[in-house]
C-alpha cells in the first residue's frame, strides 16, 4: 500500500466531501485520518490515506482533477510518511485563551510553547463579538 496526504481548499458548499471521498473510494483508497473545517465560508480538508500499490501520485491527481474543477477547489496530493506515528507519551493539555483581538496573539503563545518543546496537535481560533470590540478566542 502507498500512503498519501490529500489537502483541498476552496469556497464551502454542500457535496465537496462526498465528491472527494467518492473519487478516492473509486481508486480503492482507505481514509485513515482526516481533519476538516469551514472558516468564514472557506472549506479546508487534510486527509491521510492508504492506496493500492497500483495507485501512484500521478494517477491520484488525474482522478481528482475533475473533482477540483467541479467544486472550484484546489487539491494537492503528496506522499505521506509510511512510519507508524506514535504520539509523545507526555501529558495532554488544553490551553484556552480569551482576550481583545490584535495581531500576533497566536505567534506569541505558540513561540512560548515551542520554547518549552510543546507539540501542538490541534489549534482552533475564532474572532467573535461586535466589529468595534472583537474578542479573540
Amino acid at each position: 500500500m502507498n500512503a498519501f496526504t490529500v489537502t483541498a481548499i476552496g469556497r464551502d458548499h454542500p457535496g465537496i466531501v462526498a465528491d472527494l471521498t467518492g473519487a478516492l473510494v473509486d481508486l480503492g483508497c482507505n481514509l485513515e485520518d482526516s481533519s476538516m473545517a469551514v472558516l468564514r465560508g472557506n472549506f479546508a480538508v487534510m486527509l491521510v490515506l492508504s492506496a493500492p500499490d497500483a495507485v501512484d501520485r500521478e494517477s491520484m491527481i488525474s482522478r481528482l482533477e475533475p473533482v477540483a474543477e467541479r467544486n472550484e477547489i484546489v487539491i494537492d496530493v503528496r506522499p505521506a510518511a509510511v512510519d507508524e506515528w506514535t504520539p509523545d507519551p507526555g501529558a495532554a493539555w488544553t490551553l484556552t485563551v480569551h482576550g481583545a483581538d490584535r495581531p500576533g496573539i497566536v505567534h506569541g503563545i505558540t513561540r512560548e510553547l515551542a520554547a518549552w518543546n510543546v507539540n501542538i496537535t490541534d489549534l482552533t481560533t475564532r474572532v467573535v463579538g461586535p466589529g468595534d470590540s472583537p474578542l479573540y478566542t
